[in-house]
């Protein structure tokens, strides 16, 4: 990672020639910044050779206590250690506050104790999830429970104390896992263990121990130690990003960094860079907090050990999601554009916060345009505005063969009309804008590989609409919104052949007889609507629409499942699961399913689970090829989520030679075994000696 390279580089360069990159404004978290200085434990031996806490004397301490903590010394790299005499200054329910000696009535006050310990057991802002409660209660409420492995107190540790600066750098806090084993234990790591749950903050920094900001690090710090409960060696994007939702939650604002991110949006999301990161990995989670279930998902993403983007899809799956990355990762940086949560299902804005303003990367306002080479980070972004020059605009973007998504958005005074997908056919897009509208568009690499891409983005105008070559889609949905019972899908129509008296629209089944159609209007879009009076609240909706253009051709129809009432976000489908996709000999092993099912339960739905080798498939149960015998299971399908196992739990044997590319698909149909129902699931699969 870029900035282990900088701290491995400082440590050893003792010139200020690096100097001013690390110099990074306000907040910086020690916890991820110098973990790859640091040896890393094999955490499972180091904690089946702990001693349970029932055999430890447990120590409780009372204000006005003296002890001398261990602490990490950072004016070296890797830190050393310091010991620093410490008192306790407050004790409640849920933890002490303990400040260094040499801090005390210089630094920190007793004023400055009694805010932290107000803000730590009881209070917090208006603008956290619940002002009745302190931050103890909304991170370990958000986040999980703490760990007490060593000292049988269930209370948290917090020490102030001067933590010194590297080379001017300096760190607003940290939570130092080798507190979580003994202190002979640490000595055979190179470290030191308090032994107990502890989390460090600065004494001596830019604002008082109580200040909103400082306490927005110790939420921050503390969800590290839950995290480090559950996950022990979790992704740092992913940890960062949930501490960064912890200083949210608890109503202390941002650190600030977003604004950076935005002014360099091209930043790779599974890299985490000091520079961009932080405000990067903020908005991310808190694009999934507000898109997935709130708190009660965050915990489960949380809770769970797999680690990255595997451990989000798993943990929202077990809530009843199904988490598309690509989709989800498109949608996000369309939200940072845009932010506008009245569009389509709300999943393109925020929902009380305003992101800062996202840099573009080229502004036109002449055409052709001419080639235009860019390079996207993994799961970044780049933004292009092109304003209106000519009553047709024609967008094409060369995706160069990698995964990219790209979607168009109108706009006139910053208020944005229903987005246009770039077809992923043919890469191209069409817009008709006045005089006084701009055409936004947003091109992400959703490609999973560990590389930037490449595109090649070009605008022509015309006055009239371009057919070749022809659009797969012809007319396409771009905004879908249930409220007060009536149900509205609006229709974008490309080429303006959208043929109104061939609208058909089925809810549950049910053939809509008459549904109300708006005419085409001048932004080439027509809304369908129809009544949902007779849906009670939770209940499953099922809604189906087709549409013909004028030569009779049939667009794809557009599926819709939902329940009343909620944010749209569990879909009908089948979701599958292996711990990693190529084992080696003494690997763990399984292929688990989900069966999603927002309509009401049903009897005897087909279950296919193919397993594609090069070619020639296998099917479950039985594993023969189809062309042998083709088998499946028939499933009653409850409303929600049916767990299977497919392939039970084995370990990978020895002798098995290599493999790759080969692949497991799942799918559900309708009784005749003619339709799909829901989504497809797949996973890769290999494996190797």
């Amino acid at each position: 990672m870029k900035n282990t390279l900088l701290f491995l580089l400082v440590s050893t360069i003792t010139t200020g020639l690096l100097v001013p990159v690390l110099q990074a404004a306000e907040f910086r978290c020690a916890t991820a910044e110098i973990a790859p200085l640091l040896p890393v434990p094999d955490w499972d031996n180091i904690l089946k050779n702990i001693p349970s806490p029932e055999t430890r004397t447990r120590i409780e301490y009372n204000v006005g206590d003296q002890r001398i903590f261990w602490t990490w010394d950072f004016s070296v790299m890797p830190p050393d250690f310091n010991q620093t005499p410490s008192t306790c200054r407050a004790k409640g329910d849920n933890g002490y506050v303990w400040v260094e000696d040499t801090q005390w009535n210089v630094n920190i006050f007793e004023s400055n104790v009694q805010g932290v310990f107000e803000a730590w057991e009881n209070a917090t802002p208006a603008d956290s999830v619940d002002p009745n409660k302190g931050i103890f209660e909304i991170v370990t409420d958000s986040f999980g429970p703490v760990p007490d492995i060593l000292d049988g107190d269930p209370r948290v540790h917090i020490l102030f104390y001067d933590i010194e600066s590297f080379m001017g750098t300096s760190f607003d806090g940290f939570f130092n896992a080798f507190d979580q084993m003994t202190e002979a234990q640490a000595q055979g790591q190179g470290q030191h263990s308090n032994e107990c749950e502890i989390v460090y903050l600065d004494a001596d920094g830019m604002h008082s121990p109580d200040h909103p900001y400082m306490l927005g690090v110790l939420a921050h710090e503390f969800q590290h130690m839950i995290h480090w409960l559950a996950d022990n060696n979790e992704t740092t994007w992913v940890n960062e990003g949930c501490s960064q939702l912890a200083w949210y939650l608890c109503g202390y604002g941002t650190d600030g960094w977003e604004t950076y991110f935005a002014n360099h949006p091209n930043n790779d999301l599974l890299d985490f860079d000091v520079s961009g990161s932080y405000g990067q990995v903020f908005l991310f989670f808190l694009y999934m907090y507000q898109q997935f279930g709130g708190i009660d998902s965050i915990r489960t993403v949380a809770a769970d050990s797999a680690n990255g983007f595997e451990g989000i899809i798993s943990g929202f799956d077990t809530m009843g999601y199904t988490f598309d990355t690509q989709q989800v990762v498109r949608d996000w940086c369309v939200a940072n554009q845009v932010d506008d949560p009245t569009l389509d299902r709300g999943q393109y804005g925020y929902m009380g916060y305003d992101p800062p303003t996202f840099k573009l990367t080229s502004t036109f306002d002449t055409y052709p345009t001419g080639s235009q080479d860019a390079t996207i980070q993994r799961y970044a972004a780049r933004y292009y505005r092109l304003q209106s020059g000519a009553p047709q605009l024609n967008v094409t973007v060369n995706d160069m063969g990698y995964d990219v998504s790209a979607l168009a958005a109108r706009h006139k005074n910053g208020a944005y009309f229903p987005l246009i997908p770039v077809d992923p056919a043919f890469q191209r897009c069409q817009m008709t804008l006045a005089d006084d509208q701009t055409m936004d568009l947003v091109v992400v690499n959703t490609d999973s590989a560990d590389t930037q891409i490449s595109i090649t983005l070009e605008g022509t105008q015309g006055n009239e609409p371009d057919d070749t070559p022809p659009y797969v889609v012809l007319a396409g949905p771009v905004g879908v919104e249930c409220s007060a019972k009536v149900l509205y899908i609006t229709l974008m129509d490309v080429l303006s052949e959208i043929d109104a008296s061939s609208v058909s629209l089925t809810v549950n089944g049910t053939p809509v007889v008459d549904p109300l159609i708006m005419p085409m209007t001048g932004n080439k879009t027509m809304t369908v609507q129809t009544s949902l009076s007779e849906y009670y609240p939770d209940m499953a909706v099922s809604v189906e629409l087709t549409v013909n253009d004028v030569n009779g051709f049939q667009m794809t129809p557009f599926t819709m499942n939902f329940r009343m009432g909620d944010s749209m976000g569990v879909a009908t489908g089948v979701t599958l699961t292996m711990p990693a996709f190529e084992f080696a000999p003494g690997d763990v092993c399984y292929l688990f399913a989900g069966l999603g099912n927002v309509s009401e339960a049903i009897t005897d739905v087909p279950f296919f689970v193919l397993l594609d080798v090069f070619g020639t498939f296998y099917s479950a149960p039985e594993w023969k090829s189809i062309d042998e015998s083709l088998s499946w299971y028939e499933v009653d399908l409850p409303t929600g989520y049916l767990d299977m196992r497919i392939i039970p739990v084995f370990t990978w044997p020895e002798g098995t030679g290599t493999a790759s590319g080969l692949m497991f698909y799942g799918a559900m149909t309708n009784a005749a075994m003619t339709d799909l129902m829901g989504g497809l699931g797949t996973v890769p699969f290999g494996w190797g000696e």
